[in-house]
């Protein structure tokens, strides 16, 4: 995955409006209907662009992702972690 602020050309505590403006010039200059532009390089920057759009998007993508054990669905192994918790729930509760 490529960084979205590299594509962006911002820095990482750009602001919103920071980030707004330097998309609307790259999907300016880059837009496929545009001579030289790229529909590849277009999504590139559109996709940027949703992940670092607003403070909350970039919560998210700053917050380090849950990682399962391979061989596991993430369904499968977020409704194990549950059950483990409700089961210790209990038991601390009969305490």
């Amino acid at each position: 995955m490529s960084d979205p602020y590299t594509i962006l050309g911002v820095d990482r505590n750009s602001t919103d409006k920071d980030i707004k403006s330097a998309f609307r010039k790259l999907a300016h200059k880059h837009h496929p209907d545009r001579e030289g532009g790229s529909e590849e390089k277009m999504k590139a920057i559109n996709e940027a662009f949703r992940q670092v759009r607003t403070q909350e998007d970039r919560n998210n993508l700053e917050r380090p992702q849950q990682e399962y054990p391979q061989g596991f669905g993430s369904k499968v192994w977020v409704g194990l972690k549950i059950c483990l918790q409700i089961l210790d729930f209990v038991d601390n509760s009969h305490r």
